[in-house]
């Protein structure tokens, strides 16, 4: 229920960064075109990760190798 929302959300986050960027490509806006292209990418990279840690498997930390 609650997944529903929260991916209703992001995805209205990004659609609006999208029809914001439309926008100041059709003003020529050299300085809006970078700034919101560098929050979709921040935005696509912390919503939608290349990689994934396997936390069971490699563990939450790196452990320190004792020394024998």
């Amino acid at each position: 229920m609650f997944e529903d929302n929260i991916t209703t959300k992001r995805l209205l986050k990004r659609k609006s960064y999208m029809e914001a960027l439309e926008k100041a490509k059709e003003e020529n806006n050299d300085f809006k075109v970078r700034q919101l292209e560098g929050k979709i990418a921040m935005f696509n990279r912390k919503h939608y990760p290349e990689n994934h840690w396997n936390s069971k498997e490699k563990g939450t930390y790196v452990k320190k190798e004792i020394k024998k």
